[in-house]
């Protein structure tokens, strides 16, 4: 098992692409990032080479839904951009969502972003999905990037459609390729129906990354109702070997909160 940081929400005072340094100081060899497009690419490569962190994942794409058959190729267009961005940036995963997100809405922290409308019924926003999914899973063989589908939940996220883990795994299972996983996230799915160890454990199969934010809130670990050291453990148990990525809005100072995840994450790193 790997740790991430994602540093879209934390020192908000420095500069997305300045970040890396602050995460690098606290022990954490790979950060996240969210639109890529959005970034000071050259900072960006600045920072991940004077700290020696890694890029593990940003998301591919921000203006297209995998589930509208009408964005298809405007859906394509972007994600093989951000494999030109994760060639570059020797990044090996990217996000996909079933809808692009519209928001944040001024002030709300973590962000209200809603999803962008779509009127077609849930059985045919999947097979768009399946059938988007396996044509971006063509064009990122060749260059070795795994794509992973994100299920959000709808109070952060209005009408956003993959807001359970069964909807987001069926996908994944119809679709059945290896370069295609579901990037569980333990906060938004504690949100949307619990029961995240018994989920996680049972389907690491089709579970390429996690993330983590306490509930409620969205914080550091040691600030809700989840027992992080405890899902650590049973995902050790279960031989679980891929990442978990740190995407929290600090609850106290930037620089104590990543130390209570350096601290939980300590035994095993």
């Amino acid at each position: 098992m790997f740790f991430s940081v994602c540093t879209e929400l934390i020192y908000p005072r420095v500069r997305v692409e300045r970040r890396t340094a602050k995460v690098a100081a606290h022990g954490f060899d790979r950060i996240d990032i969210w639109d890529w497009k959005s970034k000071d690419l050259a900072e960006l490569k600045k920072g991940l080479k004077a700290s020696g962190v890694a890029l593990n994942s940003a998301v591919a794409h921000t203006r297209s839904s995998t589930s509208v058959a009408a964005d298809r190729k405007k859906f394509l267009a972007e994600l093989r951009g951000s494999l030109e961005f994760a060639r570059k940036f020797d990044c090996d995963k990217l996000i996909v969502l079933s809808e692009y997100l519209t928001g944040p809405n001024p002030g709300a922290v973590p962000p209200v972003m809603p999803a962008a409308l779509n009127p077609e019924p849930g059985n045919v926003r999947v097979r768009n999905m399946v059938d988007a999914l396996n044509e971006g899973c063509d064009i990122a063989e060749a260059s070795g990037v795994v794509l992973l589908l994100e299920a959000l939940n709808n109070y952060d996220h209005p009408s956003y459609y993959l807001n359970s883990s069964s909807r987001a795994l069926d996908v994944v299972r119809k679709v059945r390729r290896r370069n295609l996983k579901m990037l569980y996230d333990i906060y938004h799915m504690q949100v949307s129906e619990g029961n995240v160890t018994e989920t996680l454990t049972r389907n690491l199969d089709a579970i390429g990354c996690l993330h983590f934010a306490d509930v409620p809130g969205r914080h550091e670990p040691g600030t809700g109702e989840l027992n992080l050291p405890f899902i650590l453990g049973r995902l050790s148990s279960a031989a679980y070997s891929g990442g978990m990525v740190f995407e929290y809005s600090p609850a106290h100072t930037d620089d104590s909160a990543l130390e209570r995840v350096r601290e939980v994450v300590g035994p095993y790193l």
